[in-house]
């Protein structure tokens, strides 16, 4: 006896036409989620990022983010990719504590108002 081969049964084509249209089904269905085309921003330059989003100016790993190193901040403080300040409210003292001194005041500044605010924080008593 010759073994042939046996053509699609109707089932086969039936079982095709429904795994199709799951598929499409199911691409439809999380579009229509509402979930931003953009939550995975895609970037290749700072550039890309600022015409995106303006508060996440930063490139890194390809997705826009608000910093990558703390040169990126005015603060000088870049934590799990956010700006952070380093002066805070009275209460609140920071990410690692109030400075002790002038000396490890100045060495956490990058920039004139931070240096102005030690200098008044730590000036030295009228004689």
């Amino acid at each position: 006896m010759i073994n042939r081969v046996r053509p699609f049964s109707v089932r086969h084509t039936l079982a095709f036409l429904f795994s199709c249209a799951l598929v499409a089904l199911s691409g439809v269905s999380c579009k229509s989620l509402g979930l931003p085309g953009s939550r995975l921003m895609n970037c290749e330059t700072n550039d890309d990022c600022k015409k995106a989003d303006p508060k996440k100016p930063t490139c890194a790993n390809l997705r826009c983010v608000e910093c990558a190193y703390d040169s990126d901040c005015e603060s000088g403080l870049c934590t799990n990719n956010q700006c952070k300040a380093l002066f805070k409210g009275d209460g609140d003292s920071g990410p690692e504590g109030a400075p002790l001194n002038l000396d490890a005041c100045l060495s956490r500044c990058k920039e004139q108002a931070c240096f102005d605010k030690c200098n008044e924080q730590f000036r030295p008593p009228p004689q």
